[in-house]
Order: C-alpha cells, then sequence, then structure tokens
C-alpha cells in the first residue's frame, strides 16, 4: 500500500472522454459522488491528483467503516449525503460487483464498457444500461 500510494497517478489517467462527461452533468446539475473498495484517502488523492476531486460531493472509500461492495451501505450514505431520491440516482460502475451493489441498493445501475470488467461478463450482469462511450452518459 505505500508502494501504490507514493505511485498513485504515475500511470494513471482519466478515460477519453470521462472529464467533459463528468463537467457536463455536473453543469446540469448531477450531484456526482464515488463509491469505492479502495480506501477512501487514496481516492481521494487520487481524484485530487488527477485535477477532478472537486467534482464530486462524497468520495466513499474502504475507510468509512463501511462494508465493501456489494453492500448497499455506501451507496445509502451517498443518497444521504446528497438527499437525493433513490428513484434518482443512478450507479455506474465497471463490473458485475457494482451491478450487484445498485440492485442491493435498489437503485438503477449504468455499466460502462471501458473499465475493468469484460463486456460479456457486464451483459450477464444484466445491468439497466451499457454505455459504450462516456458520452453516454450524458445523452
Amino acid at each position: 500500500m505505500a508502494y501504490y500510494e507514493a505511485h498513485l497517478i504515475d500511470q494513471t489517467r482519466p478515460y477519453e472522454g470521462i472529464v467533459d462527461a463528468l463537467e457536463s452533468l455536473r453543469e446540469s446539475g448531477a450531484l456526482l459522488s464515488v463509491l469505492t473498495n479502495k480506501p477512501g484517502p487514496l481516492a481521494r488523492s487520487l481524484l485530487s491528483g488527477l485535477g477532478l476531486g472537486d467534482r464530486f460531493l462524497a468520495v466513499v472509500g474502504g475507510e468509512e467503516g463501511l462494508p465493501p461492495k456489494p453492500d448497499p451501505a455506501g451507496v445509502e450514505q451517498i443518497i444521504a449525503r446528497s438527499g437525493s431520491a433513490r428513484g434518482e440516482t443512478l450507479l455506474v460502475g465497471d463490473s458485475p460487483v457494482d451491478v450487484r451493489t445498485a440492485r442491493a441498493a435498489r437503485v438503477a445501475v449504468c455499466a460502462v464498457a471501458w473499465g475493468f470488467s469484460p463486456v460479456s461478463a457486464l451483459r450477464e450482469a444484466a445491468p439497466d444500461f451499457l454505455i459504450e462511450d462516456p458520452g453516454a452518459l450524458i445523452r
């Protein structure tokens, strides 16, 4: 973990189109948060180092004393912090675990084809939406 923390953004860059998508969503009034199983301080440091930290209302990670995804507790915390309605919440993720997390939290889920998991595994998980590029988040 010490090595990871020291080299957190050495090779890490936002996916193409994601910065524009986040900015467009935020400008449209969307409240954006991050839920990760990574330790929260590292997630916040990573986002800050990439110049993205100010785009998120909350960054909820492993140090929050919450069980890891797919437990819905992190989603519940984000909903409470944002004051958003469950029916207006969309979990966007790149793994079947994210789909299971959304289902457990009773929120809609959009899987993204450009991340961690193969598209076939995402399809099998049966998200509400499966998108190929960040611009689809806006559309």
